[in-house]
């Protein structure tokens, strides 16, 4: 197999974090993508977060490989 040892930083230009994507920001924070239903992401894939925003649902959505899980604010 590929061994990958690269990592992507964003908001620096380095960083002490271990992580493939790592995201360094003392004033900003992530923004995921904003869906209205997940059953409109065709196949999703494990692992996979999503803002849900319709009227009366706001919410995060996290897919395990089977099923989407939803977090309440």
């Amino acid at each position: 197999g590929i061994t990958e040892t690269g990592k992507s930083i964003i908001g620096a230009t380095s960083s002490s974090a271990d992580g493939v994507l790592v995201l360094e920001s003392n004033t900003k924070a992530m923004v995921l993508p904003t869906v209205t239903d997940v059953q409109l992401i065709p196949s999703p894939s494990a692992g996979m977060m999503v803002y849900v925003n319709k009227t009366g649902v706001k919410r995060l959505a996290v897919f395990n490989g089977t099923k989407w899980s939803f977090w309440k604010p």
